[in-house]
Parts: C-alpha cells; structure tokens; sequence
C-alpha cells in the first residue's frame, strides 16, 4: 500500500492537516485597545478569554482525517477512493469559506498565519495523489446483443479509442500512449475503431508517436474519423494553413495504415456474410464543426437488412442525425473524455450532451460512448482514461 504514489501523496495532505489544527491560523489585531486575539481552528484567544466562534474550522477539518485514513486504506478501489477525496477538497473550501467569513466579520485587522495555506496544499494532494489519475488506464469490456447481426460475427470483437490528443503525450507521459498501444494489441481484436480527436492543434504533434501507432493490429484493420481537433481549428493561421494542415492529418493516419473514412463506408466480410463499417466527419453543434455528410456515407446501403456500424467523434449527433435519418445498429462516439471529472457520478459534461458517457439504447439501436485515452489538458478525476472492448453477439 505504502508503495502506491496517490498513498503518500494522501499522507502527506493528512499530516498538513494535523499541522494545521495544531497551530494557529491569524491573529486579530485590534489597534484602538492594544488587544491582540490568536485565532486557533478550535478558538480565539486574547487576554479578556476565550471565544469558541472558530471551532467551525476545528470540526470542519478534523472531519478530513477520517475521510484520508479510509481512502488511503481504500487504494485498491480506485474510483471509491476518488470521491472521498472529492469529499475532502469539498470540506476544505467549506473551511476557507467560514475562514473568510471570520476575517470579514471581525472588526479587528486581520494578520493570516502561514498555517492557513496549508489546507489549499492538502486539497492540492489529493487532486495529485487521485489524478496520478491522469496515467490510469481502465479496459472497459461489454457485451452487445443484436437480432439484426449476421451469424458468422456472433462474438466479433471491437476495440475502440478516441481522443488520444497525442500533443499532450510528452515529457513523463511520453510512455503513456505506448502502453495504450500495446493494452488495445493485447485485446487480439477483430476490428479497432479509433472516434477522432487524435491531435490537439497540428499534425506534427503525430511525429513522435507515429511509429507505435502504426504498429496498432486486428484482423480486419484499424478505422477511423476526424474528429473537431483534428481539423486544425485551435491554431492561429489563416485559412490555408489550416487546410493544409488538415489534409497532412488525413495523408499521416494513411500511411499509419489506418482507413479513414470521410463520409463513406466500407464492407468487412465474413464468407458470405457481412457488416458495414459507415465513418462520417465530425457533426457537432456550434461552436464545433459539421462537416458529416450521412446521407453521402449511405449512398448504396440504405437496405434496412444491411448491419451497420457508425463510427462518429461527436455522440450529439445520435438524436440530431443518426437515429432520425437512418437505421444504423450500433453508433461509436467520443469527444466527451465522460468530462474528465466525476463527482459521485456525475460529470459536467452532463449539462451540455444528453448522452455523454457509456451504452444507451433506444429500440433495437445502440450508442456507445467512451471517455477517451487523453485530453488536452492532462487531468482527470474519477474519469479514468478507457479503452472499450465491444463484444457482439446474435439474438434470435
């Protein structure tokens, strides 16, 4: 246990507590009287006695230890551990906020002790010590069940990525994208999927990883679509920068051996049997491009008894577009990165997309939403970083 790196940045924070509740955390200079008063976290002390009006903060932090101790004996259930430190960072701003309200009330010249910086730095360890965070990798793995799938691709296995913002993978992290690599070649898939978003702002971020990329392998290869980063919107340049930019990514993810699909579709056979793989460009709502064509990716396949996958950067699109304007079965998206950041279950990335992280279902047609293996910036909280395993199976 002592070993893990979230454990001692969590014992650190608990012993900077302690600190904190043992020595004081201001002093009230009252200049009229010549009085000055020690605020402690338990009391307020000065020569005419004690007042207990700061004892908030003693109970308020004290509550802290507890929650520490359990998520440091918790270090095996990742996600559990995450939110009990959620709870603490939330304490500690109810601290901070009677800490003002103290100061602000006190009609004495308020002078902070060095003390009271030390909960931020406690807060500031447990969004480290949960988020060494950013490096986890969960292998997400579901079962989908499909009247309409063809008989011989009963148990046909998917791997899907998305969001892998390669520009963010330097430095310590470097490592990082090569281990995702070789966790999504252990999966021995039939087919990997990759749902856009594979650079931050220009191709060249590519250069260095370019070479364990292309060593990605399935049997029936690696697809993909842009997604809105990967048409160089977030530089500054002028237009045609920017296009050219946007055809470098295209021709980089071809000679990686990829098959990406711009608003078209290819079929993967199986004897006399097939599926039909459909990729449309990103279809987001402003202020992120809309650059699908389904209709187009279609043209040719519109036959409701043809099984199709839809693979599309932008899950918004699953109301708008898909299930209004097709029949495809099974849709992939990303984008989301599930918000990056889940507080007992709930993610920000709520309030904007009705369906933001995981399986939905709507009659026999299936989206599935997964949270990405980066993002530009390198933080998540209780949000890990996922590769899905989607196992299709037929049903009478």
């Amino acid at each position: 246990m002592i070993q893990r790196k979230q454990t001692l940045f969590m014992l650190a924070a608990l012993v900077l507590i302690i600190v904190c509740l043992c020595l004081p955390v201001a002093t009230l200079v009252t200049q009229s009287m010549d009085i000055d008063s020690q605020v402690t976290n338990l009391w307020i002390r000065n020569k005419s006695g004690v007042s207990f009006t700061s004892s908030p903060l003693f109970v308020i932090l004290l509550l802290t230890c507890p929650l520490t101790l359990w998520a440091i004996f918790k270090y095996h259930h990742r996600l559990f551990q995450a939110r009990l430190c959620v709870a603490n960072m939330v304490l500690i701003v109810a601290w901070y906020a009677y800490y003002a309200f103290l100061c602000l009330t006190s009609m004495a010249v308020v002078k902070p002790h060095f003390s009271s910086i030390l909960p931020i730095v406690a807060a500031i360890l447990y969004v480290y010590g949960t988020t060494v965070g950013f490096s986890r990798l969960e292998i997400r793995h579901l079962d989908i069940y499909m009247k309409d799938l063809p008989a011989t691709f009963d148990g046909y296995k998917i791997v899907q990525f998305s969001d892998a913002h390669v520009g963010t993978f330097y430095g310590s992290r470097f490592t990082l994208l090569k281990r995702d690599v070789d966790s999504i070649n252990a999966q021995k898939a039939d087919v990997i999927y990759f749902t856009g978003d594979l650079q931050n702002i220009q191709p060249s971020e590519l250069c260095p990883h370019a070479r364990s990329l292309s060593s990605l392998r399935a049997k029936d290869g690696v697809y993909s679509v842009l997604g809105n980063h990967d048409y160089s919107e977030y530089i500054k340049a002028d237009a045609a920068i920017k296009d050219a930019n946007e055809k470098d990514m295209v021709n980089r993810q071809r000679q990686m051996g990829w098959k990406l699909l711009q608003n078209e579709h290819i079929s993967i056979h199986r004897g006399k049997d097939s599926i039909v793989v459909v990729g449309t460009e990103n279809d987001g709502r402003p202020p992120f491009p809309q650059k699908a064509d389904l209709r187009k990716a279609l043209r040719g396949i519109e036959n409701a008894g043809v099984f199709k996958i839809l693979l599309q950067h932008d899950p918004s699109s699953w109301d708008r577009h898909v299930l209004p304007q097709s029949n495809i079965q099974l849709t992939l998206c990303g984008h989301t990165h599930a918000g990056q950041l889940s507080i007992f279950g709930w993610r920000p990335t709520e309030l904007r997309y009705k369906q933001d992280y995981g399986l939905y279902k709507q009659g026999d047609r299936y989206l599935y939403v997964t949270a990405g293996i980066g993002g530009v910036v390198p933080f998540r909280l209780g949000s890990s970083a996922e590769i899905a395993v989607i196992t299709l199976h037929k049903t009478k």
